[in-house]
């Protein structure tokens, strides 16, 4: 995952061609027709190298094309007008989101339009489409730029306000290995489950004996403090993602992710119990990557019978 701090930029202009190489900078090759006396652009974006996030601003009508290699677009539009073709093909910007796929030629028309968009890196939606898929030959393809349904819109946006709020803009969060690379793949994996993709499970569930589970929770407990995904578990497990998801709601009673937070969940416990003058629970959450600290504070309370506060100050177990 990427590691590169985020970039954040600002512009307002009502210069062209200043825009338009702005505009380049986002999205690679852009051609600006000339607008009318009104145009005015302005912009808010932060930037990694596998994401981009912002907020653009057009006063009167604008024409452009703009290809985006290697670049998926999730677009929203939040008022104003904005029209959209990639190729022959139009594409519905009514939806709450839409999807830009990249290699295409886009052309747009907008009028005062106020626009969202997150540009994702397409290497990483496909390496978490192989995960996902147990298949690490998988080619990602899009079927449409219309979302699955509402519910995968809401989940899509709880996703995207995460990875804007909790990650970019939090500079400690996002130098956290942990959190950053998962946050990345919520997005990731809710963007796959958003629109409609060749990507399909593994139907060669290998059955996995217990030696691969031990193979799978020695891997864990080994690299707790480290990003790791199912696909890793499965790796060192030396079985494919679906048997070891199978094989531990046989043996384990549980899948392998809920495993890797329990243990998270024991170490932090362990910390806190260890815990020097002046540590915080935030600190000893966010080493195991709990973003959420009133997430991991439920959860802890559920596991251990107590707040994590408490047992920071060495108090006893709730009756």
């Amino acid at each position: 995952m990427a590691e590169r701090e985020p970039t954040r930029t600002a512009m307002e202009s009502r210069d062209p061609e200043l825009v338009a190489e702005r505009m380049r900078a986002l999205w690679s090759d852009v051609r600006l027709a000339p607008p009318g006396p009104d145009f005015a652009f302005s912009e808010r974006v932060v930037a990694t190298d596998e994401l981009a996030v912002g907020r653009v601003r057009f006063v009167g009508r604008v024409s452009a094309q703009l290809e985006h290699p290697g670049l998926v677009v999730v677009g929203r539009v939040r008022s104003g007008h904005h029209a959209l073709t990639a190729g022959n093909q139009a594409i519905d910007t009514s939806q709450p989101v839409w999807l830009a796929l990249p290699d295409r030629l886009n052309a747009m028309q907008q009028e005062n339009a106020d626009l969202e968009f997150f540009n994702i890196d397409f290497a990483l939606l496909e390496e978490v489409a192989r995960e996902l898929a147990g298949d690490d030959r998988l080619r990602l393809l899009f079927e449409d730029s219309k979302p699955i349904s509402d519910a995968a819109v809401r989940h899509w946006i709880l996703a995207a306000r995460h990875v804007q709020q909790e990650l970019l803009g939090n500079p400690e969060v996002w130098a956290n290995p942990i959190l950053r690379a998962d946050g990345l793949r919520a997005l990731a994996v809710a963007t796959l489950q958003l629109f409609p993709t060749n990507l399909e499970p593994d139907d060669s569930a290998a059955r996995a004996d217990p030696p691969a589970i031990r193979r799978a929770k020695r891997f864990i407990e080994e690299n707790l403090d480290k990003s790791i995904s199912a696909q890793d578990i499965a790796t060192a497990a030396r079985v494919s993602l679906r048997g070891l998801q199978s094989a531990f709601r046989r043996h384990a009673g549980e899948s392998p992710t809920s495993y890797l937070r329990r243990a998270r969940l024991d170490a932090a416990h362990a910390d806190l119990l260890a815990a020097q003058p002046g540590t915080s629970v935030e600190q000893i959450a966010r080493r195991w990557g709990f973003a959420h600290l009133g997430r991991f504070a439920h959860d802890y309370r559920v596991a251990f019978g107590r707040l994590p506060s408490a047992t920071l100050r060495g108090e006893s177990r709730e009756s």
